[in-house]
């Protein structure tokens, strides 16, 4: 994929949607078209036309039934993105806060900030050999670099799953 200046620019206005598509969420707007999709609504639409030329009571219920549920559908979606949100702002908060109080070292906090900027986890060891890692602990021992993730881990920051995915504490694997 080219960078281009409208995506750069795009990513800099939304960097929190880009990290969400990263993830594969896909936009509010196509919640509704595949609740839709999922049901029949002409099949719908016929069967209250029917109804209502045999004068039932209230035949346009199943039709107004079908779009509330949509509407609650696509509520419950825009919450649990809202939480999601929420979720990353207070971790970030949290971090800046560590890091201000000196609870985690600069370097810890670099590796907190590019895991939940990378916005997917990734193997441990692809954390270790990535650049900007070892430029962190290039004069530093072995030791150091255990130590450090033995405490964001120790602090509930990083998350390590059982096949060896690094998550950020706020998230755990699916």
């Amino acid at each position: 994929m080219i960078i281009s200046a409208h995506i750069f620019e795009s990513y800099l206005k939304y960097p929190f949607k880009c990290w969400l598509l990263c993830l594969g969420e896909k936009g509010e707007l196509n919640v509704y078209l595949d609740f839709i999709q999922m049901r029949d609504n002409f099949t719908l639409f016929n069967l209250c036309r029917k109804q209502a030329e045999k004068k039932t009571a209230y035949p346009n219920t199943p039709f107004v039934m079908f779009h509330l549920e949509g509407m609650l559908a696509s509520i419950n979606r825009l919450h649990d993105r809202v939480n999601a949100i929420v979720k990353l702002l207070l971790f970030e908060t949290r971090i800046k806060h560590l890091r201000d109080t000196k609870e985690i070292n600069l370097r810890q906090y670099a590796i907190l900030t590019q895991v939940v900027e990378r916005g997917k986890p990734l193997q441990i060891d692809e954390l270790r050999r990535a650049p900007w890692h070892e430029a962190l602990y290039a004069k530093l021992g072995d030791k150091t670099k255990q130590r450090d993730l033995s405490g964001l881990r120790g602090q509930g920051l990083l998350y390590v799953d059982e096949k060896c995915f690094v998550w950020p504490g706020f998230i755990r694997s699916k």
